[in-house]
């Protein structure tokens, strides 16, 4: 293969058309690009979203949250690969917050951390927040489940699994415990949290 640069690798459109010659780098990124243009965030290919949503999912994903990472780690609050999921996943609750029209409740602490370490770059979340929402999003505690944890859940992981599909272990961590029940003496049944 002579006059081809190393790394370089042709690349055919179609039979019969010339071929172009991009770099392995290049060919890479092009197919993130268009991959990431089709789902951004891994939002499942039969989710139904108007150009608008797809903008805000772009621009969440796309978004540098690497300082919120940083201090993270650097506090010791994560470690390097719980803060790559844990940052993931806060982009995932912002995309949620981007596509529903309803408040979701926060559910994961570990989330909510990457939260509340993003607010704390005043200007990045501020920036942030204006290129997906085209607004500031609040993070009000007063949304938070105070009795009915299993209702929130149920809501988060409705809204989660219509967009991504299953929950990670991330976000299961933070599931309510189910009722279990009980057999009593004369067939009584009572609940009662399980482990």
């Amino acid at each position: 293969m002579t006059g081809e640069k190393q790394g370089e690798t042709p690349l055919a459109l179609c039979p019969g058309e010339r071929v172009l010659r991009l770099s392995v780098l290049e060919a890479r990124e092009q197919a993130r690009r268009e991959s990431r243009r089709q789902a951004p965030l891994g939002v499942l290919p039969e989710s139904r979203l108007d150009e608008s949503q797809l903008r805000s999912l772009a621009a969440i994903e796309d978004f540098d949250l690497s300082p919120v990472r940083e201090r993270l780690v650097r506090s010791g609050a994560m470690t390097p690969g719980w803060a790559d999921e844990a940052t993931f996943e806060f982009r995932r609750y912002l995309g949620l917050r981007a596509v529903f029209p309803m408040p979701i409740t926060m559910v994961s602490p570990d989330v909510d951390e990457v939260w509340h370490a993003c607010i704390l770059h005043t200007r990045l979340y501020a920036d942030l927040c204006e290129r997906a929402f085209g607004q500031f999003l609040h993070h009000d505690p007063d949304t938070e489940p105070n009795g009915d944890r299993r209702a929130a859940w149920d809501e988060f992981e409705g809204a989660y699994r219509i967009l991504y599909g299953e929950t990670g272990p991330l976000w299961e961590m933070s599931r309510p415990a189910q009722p279990r029940r009980a057999r009593l003496t004369q067939n009584q049944d009572i609940e009662f949290a399980g482990l």
